[in-house]
């Protein structure tokens, strides 16, 4: 985890994307990760560093983390977008 919060930052969007993708709970090509399906709270934490990333590409990993998320915990990810959605964010799109 401590090397994920470091990732979050790198200048590279495909390791950022990592971050995200490397942690999606419920992994279309890998085996589930079972720690992240019984707690996401780590997990929300990283996406929260890259809920705003300039490249479209690490964004909608993001939001295919939260679609994984979603199915075992709705309650956890509608109030993480209620939370962002307080916050000012500026995200370009496109």
């Amino acid at each position: 985890m401590k090397l994920l919060r470091k990732w979050v930052k790198d200048e590279n969007h495909h390791v950022r994307r990592l971050v995200s993708e490397g942690t999606r709970p419920i992994l279309p090509w890998a085996s589930r990760l079972p720690a992240f399906q019984k707690c996401p709270m780590p997990v929300i934490a990283l996406l929260d560093g890259l809920k705003a990333d300039p490249e479209l590409y690490v964004r909608r990993s993001v939001a295919n983390n939260l679609n994984d998320i979603v199915k075992d915990h709705p309650d956890v990810v509608i109030e993480t977008l209620k939370a962002w959605s307080k916050k000012k964010m500026s995200i370009r799109i496109g």
